[in-house]
C-alpha cells in the first residue's frame, strides 16, 4: 500500500503500458478537487531555493566566491538520471547561480548539491538566425541573457523566456525528457547540441545527425567531480520536424552539411524554419551503456507524447515522494521550505540502469539488475550516512535498498571493498573514512533490508580489518593500517572519529545479523576516539605523525588540520554513539553545556573559526547532544535558531552545499521534531515539531503521527510530551517508533520547561561497550623546556569518562638524564571527575631530549591509555 515511490518511478520509467498506470491529474497550482492541500504538496517545491549564496558570509574571508547549496532547477523527475537544466556563466558546482543573468545552455544532467563540478552533459543552446562559427571559436555569442521574471521551476519541469525572445520549456522523466524551444518569429533559427560541453571538460566526445529521420545521437567522455576517474555517457535525441540545414564542429572550426564529428571539443547544430512555425520539440534520453539503450530509454517513457503529459506524469510521481509527508497548520512560506528540503532529498542517489535494467558496472562490463530493481549512483556516503538514508529508509526502503545493493555490486565488480562516493561507474573516493559502513547500517537501522545483508557485512568487515582492501582502485581506509597499529591515526584525528562511527556501525549491524564476536571487535575499536581526546584541554586533538603518541604542538580548538572541511571545535562532539563519555571526558554537564554554548555563538560560520558550521554535515549532530546533558531546552532552542535563521524560502536559502540532499533531510527530520543522532541505530534524539500536525507514512506500512499543540516559530519549547497517550519523560524516542510507528502528541510554548526530560534516564542511549574507564593526561600536555641541573613540576592525571568512581595506577618509564620524585602512583579518580599526582622531574647536567611515557592500569589490571611527555634541557632552560 505504501510503496508508492517504486510505483511513481515505475509509472514514469519503465514500459509504457506501466507508464500509462500513472497518476494524470495536472498540476494547476491548486490543490486537486477533493483532495486536501497536502495531496498536491508539488506546488510548495521552490527549485530555486539554493541556488544563490548564503545570506551571510563565512568568518574569515574563506570561500571568498560564496557557499550556496548548488542545487539546479532544473526539470528532473524522483531519482532521475536525466536531470535538465539551465547553466550559468559562473561555474559554480550546480551549474545554476542565480544571481547571473545569462543562460550558456541547458544540459541534461546534473548532481544536486555537489560541493565541485560535475555532469552537465550535452548542453542544448537555442539561438536565432543561423550558425557561422563555432561556440568554441565565440562562446559568448551563444550566451542568452534572461530576467528571473521571466522563469518558472516546478518538480518536474522548467521554463524561461530569454530576453532574445525565445523560449524554453524542459520537462523530465526518469532517464528522458521533452524540451519545447520556441523562437521569436523569424525565418530562421538553430539549436546547437554540445557534445563536448561537460562541466569539467571532455576527454573525448562524438556527435551523429541523421537528417532523414530528423535524430541526433551522441557520446561523451569525461570525468567525475572532484577527481580524475572518467565515465562515458550517451544521449539520443528526436525532433518533431526536419532540418533546414545542419552541421558540426571540432574545436574551434565549424563544418557546415556533416553529419559526424569526433573531438573532445565535438558538437552538432542543427536549423530550422520558424519564419511560420516557431516551435521546436526535442524529446531527449540519456544511458550510460549505448546510444541504442538512450533510444530504449526515449521510447519507452516518451515515445510521441508531448511536453505537457510528461510534465503531468512526473508532477504526478512527485506528489507521491513528497506524499509520505503530510504536515499542515505552518505558513505558506513554512510549506515551501519544507517541501523543497524533501524535494531535495529525493534528487539523489540517481537511476543508473536503464529501462530494460542494463547498467555499466564498476568494472566497465555491462551488468542487469533484477526485475522491479534499479542500479543507483551518485552516492555521497560521507555526507548523507548522518541523516539522508535514515530518512530514505525509513520513507522508500524499497528504493533504500536498491540503494544498498548497488554499492554491493560496485564491490562485487571491483572491489572487494565497498566505495566511498559513487559517481557514475567510479568511486571517486572522496572525502575521508569509510563511510559506506554507517550509511549501510544506517539504512537497515531504519527498515531498508531488500539487499544481501551477508555480502554487505563482508564486504564492510574487509575494508575494516584487510588493510589494503580497494574499492575501483581506491584504498577502503587509506590510513586503515595507522588505525589498526596505533588505534589512532596520526595527524587525523577527524579520520580517527569518522573510522570510531565506521566501526561502530559495523558493530551495530553485525550484532543485528547474530554476530556477536563481530559485535565486540567492532565495539572496542569504536572507542578508541578516546585516544585523540586530550582531557587536558576538552578537544579532541591531533598527535604526532610518527605514532609516538605525542600530541601535536600549537593546539588551538580552531586548528583545522587532520579535520574535513572544519575544526578541532566543530569536530570534537562527533563521537554520535557515546556522548555521555564525551560529557564525563569533559568534566560532566555543565562544562559540555558551557563548551556547547559557546560553539553556538554563530551557527554558521565556517571552517576555520572556532563556532558552529551547520553547513557542513559533520556538525548536524552538535545541537541535539544537549540533550544528553540534561539541558533538552537548549536543543530544542539551538535546532529552532538554525531552522529559520539559516534555512529560507528564498534563492539563499541553504546553509551550504547540500550534498545530495544530506542538509535537506536534517532540515526535514528536525521539522519533525527528531533527528537520527547515532548511525547504525534507530536512535531519534528530541527536538520539537515546527507544524501544528504532521504524518509520516513509512514505506512498510507504518505511520507516525506528530501533534504540536501551541506550535509556531517563537514557540521551540516542550512542555510536556506524550508517546501513543503515555507521559514521556525522555529527550529521545524508543527505536520501536520506527518499527511499529505511533503518536506523538507535544504540547509547546515560549518559555522552556527545564524540568522535561531531564531526569537520571532522560537523555538519549550512549554506547560504551569497549570503553576504557579513564583517560591519562598530563600537564603541560607536551613537551616542556628546562635548563641543566632544574627541577619542574608534571602533574600526571586520569580523567573518568564512566559515572562510577575509578582506582588507576601509574607508572613512568624514566630515561638517564632525568629523574622524578615518584615513578608510580595511585589515583582515585571521581564520576567524570580527575585524579592527578604531581610529580617533580629534576634535569641533570646533559643537555638533550628525554622521553617519559607513562602507562595507566585499571584496579583489575587492564592497561588503559598511556601519555607521552617529552623534556627538553637546554643550557639556558626557559619555558614549554
Amino acid at each position: 500500500m505504501y510503496q508508492r515511490v517504486r510505483r511513481a518511478l515505475v509509472a514514469i520509467a519503465l514500459t509504457v503500458p506501466l507508464f500509462m498506470t500513472g497518476v494524470t491529474a495536472a498540476v494547476t497550482g491548486t490543490a486537486y478537487a477533493g483532495q486536501s492541500p497536502q495531496d498536491n504538496p508539488a506546488r510548495y517545491v521552490d527549485p530555486f531555493i539554493g541556488t544563490a549564496d548564503t545570506r551571510e558570509p563565512f568568518a574569515g574571508g574563506v570561500n571568498p566566491n560564496g557557499i550556496r547549496g548548488d542545487v539546479f532547477p532544473g526539470a528532473v523527475a524522483p531519482n532521475g538520471m536525466l536531470a535538465w537544466s539551465p547553466d550559468t556563466p559562473t561555474a559554480v558546482p550546480g551549474g545554476y547561480w542565480y544571481p547571473d543573468n545569462a543562460i550558456d545552455g541547458f544540459s541534461l544532467t546534473h548532481y544536486s548539491g555537489r560541493g565541485c563540478s560535475y555532469q552537465g552533459d550535452f548542453p542544448f543552446i537555442p539561438v536565432s538566425g543561423d550558425v557561422t562559427e563555432s561556440p568554441v571559436a565565440a562562446p559568448s555569442a551563444f550566451r542568452s541573457t534572461f530576467s528571473h521574471a521571466n522563469e518558472h521551476a516546478s518538480p518536474g519541469y522548467y521554463d524561461v523566456t530569454l530576453d532574445s525572445g525565445n523560449s524554453v520549456q524542459l520537462a523530465a522523466a526518469t532517464h528522458s525528457g521533452v524540451g519545447v524551444f520556441t523562437y521569436a518569429r523569424q525565418p530562421q533559427s538553430s539549436l546547437l547540441i554540445n557534445a563536448g560541453g561537460s562541466a569539467n571538460g571532455d576527454i573525448a566526445a562524438s556527435i551523429d545527425i541523421d537528417p532523414t529521420h530528423n535524430r541526433v545521437t551522441g557520446s561523451a567522455t569525461t570525468t567525475v567531480g572532484c577527481g580524475s576517474e572518467k565515465y562515458t555517457i550517451y544521449f539520443a535525441t528526436t525532433f518533431n520536424r526536419s532540418f533546414v540545414t545542419y552541421g558540426t564542429w571540432e574545436g574551434r572550426k565549424l563544418r557546415p552539411q556533416t553529419t559526424s564529428a569526433s573531438d573532445p571539443q565535438s558538437g552538432a547544430y542543427l536549423t530550422f524554419n520558424t519564419s511560420d512555425d516557431s516551435k521546436v520539440i526535442a524529446r531527449t534520453a540519456v544511458s550510460y551503456v549505448s546510444v541504442d539503450n538512450a533510444e530504449i530509454n526515449l521510447q519507452s517513457e516518451v515515445g510521441g507524447r508531448d511536453l505537457q503529459e510528461i510534465r503531468d506524469r512526473t508532477t504526478a510521481a512527485w506528489n507521491d515522494v513528497l506524499g509520505t509527508i503530510d504536515v499542515s497548520g505552518g505558513s505558506e512560506a513554512a510549506q515551501r521550505i519544507f517541501y523543497t528540503a524533501l524535494y531535495h532529498v529525493y534528487i539523489e542517489p540517481s537511476i543508473f540502469s536503464d529501462v530494460n535494467g542494463q547498467y555499466r558496472g564498476f568494472d566497465d562490463k555491462v551488468h542487469t539488475v533484477a526485475p522491479g530493481h534499479a542500479q543507483y549512483s551518485d552516492i555521497d556516503t560521507w555526507g548523507s550516512y548522518r541523516s539522508h538514508i535514515s530518512l530514505l529508509a525509513l520513507l522508500s526502503p524499497d528504493v533504500a535498498s536498491d540503494v544498498v545493493q548497488s554499492l554491493i555490486n560496485d564491490a562485487e565488480q571491483d572491489g572487494p571493498g565497498l566505495p566511498r562516493w559513487v559517481q557514475a561507474n567510479r568511486n571517486s573516493a572522496g572525502n575521508v573514512a569509510d563511510d559506506a559502513d554507517p550509511y549501510i547500517a544506517g539504512a537497515y537501522a531504519f527498515g531498508a533490508r531488500d539487499f544481501d545483508q551477508a555480502a554487505a557485512l563482508h564486504a564492510m568487515d574487509l575494508g575494516a580489518s584487510q588493510v589494503g582492501t580497494q574499492s575501483g582502485g581506491h584504498p577502503v581506509r587509506g590510513r586503515g593500517a595507522l588505525w589498526l597499529e596505533y588505534q589512532y591515526v596520526p595527524r587525523w584525528p577527524g579520520v580517527s572519529l569518522e573510522y570510531a562511527t565506521d566501526d561502530f556501525s559495523i558493530a551495530q549491524y553485525a550484532r543485528s545479523l547474530g554476530h556477536e564476536d563481530m559485535y565486540r571487535k567492532y565495539m572496542t575499536r569504536a572507542q578508541y576516539w578516546q585516544n585523540v581526546f586530550n582531557p587536558a584541554t576538552g578537544y579532541i586533538q591531533g598527535k604526532n605523525e610518527n605514532g609516538d603518541g605525542q600530541w601535536e604542538s600549537g593546539f588551538r580548538p580552531d586548528n583545522r588540520r587532520g579535520f574535513t572541511e572544519g575544526n578541532s571545535a566543530q569536530y570534537t562532539p562527533m563521537i554520535p554513539f557515546n556522548v555521555r563519555g564525551l560529557i564525563n571526558g569533559m568534566g560532566g554537564d555543565q562544562n559540555f553545556i558551557s563548551y556547547l554554548d559557546d560553539l553556538f555563538t554563530n551557527l554558521n560560520v565556517g571552517p576555520i573559526i572556532a563556532y558552529n558550521w551547520h553547513g557542513n554535515q559533520p556538525s548536524g549532530q552538535n545541537p541535539w547532544e544537549y540533550n544528553y546533558a540534561h539541558a533538552p531546552w537548549k536543543t530544542q532552542q539551538v535546532v529552532r535558531r538554525i531552522q529559520t535563521e539559516l534555512y529560507t524560502d528564498a534563492p539563499s536559502g541553504s546553509p551550504g552545499n547540500d550534498d545530495g540532499g544530506s542538509l535537506s533531510s536534517w532540515y526535514v527530520w528536525s521539522v519533525l521534531g527528531m533527528y537520527p543522532i547515532t548511525p547504525g541505530t534507530a536512535d531519534l534524539a528530541l527536538g520539537s515539531p515546527m507544524f501544528p500536525h504532521a504524518v509520516v507514512r513509512s514505506g512498510n506500512g507504518t505511520t507516525i503521527t506528530i501533534n504540536g499543540r501551541g506550535a509556531a516559530p517563537d514557540a521551540p519549547y516542550v512542555q510536556e510530551l506524550k508517546v501513543d497517550g503515555s507521559a514521556w519523560p525522555r529527550a529521545y524516542l524508543p527505536s520501536s517508533l520506527i518499527e511499529r510507528g505511533g503518536t506523538l502528541d507535544f504540547t509547546l510554548g515560549t518559555v522552556p520547561n527545564k524540568d522535561w526530560a531531564t531526569g537520571a534516564n532522560a537523555a538519549p542511549p550512549s554506547y560504551s561497550e569497549g570503553q576504557k574507564s579513564t583517560v591519562a593526561f598530563t600537564e603541560p600536555s607536551r613537551d616542556f623546556v628546562m635548563g641543566q641541573n632544574d627541577k619542574k613540576t608534571v602533574t600526571v592525571a586520569a580523567q573518568n569518562i564512566t559515572h562510577n568512581p575509578q582506582e588507576v595506577t601509574w607508572r613512568a618509564d624514566v630515561p638517564n638524564g632525568i629523574t622524578i620524585s615518584s615513578a608510580s602512583g595511585t589515583l582515585r579518580v571521581p564520576p567524570a571527575g580527575v585524579g592527578a599526582d604531581e610529580i617533580e622531574v629534576a634535569s641533570g647536567a646533559g643537555t638533550g631530549q628525554y622521553r617519559i611515557r607513562i602507562h595507566t592500569y585499571a584496579k583489575n589490571g587492564q592497561e588503559l591509555s598511556n601519555v607521552v611527555l617529552d623534556v627538553r634541557v637546554t643550557k639556558s632552560g626557559g619555558t614549554g
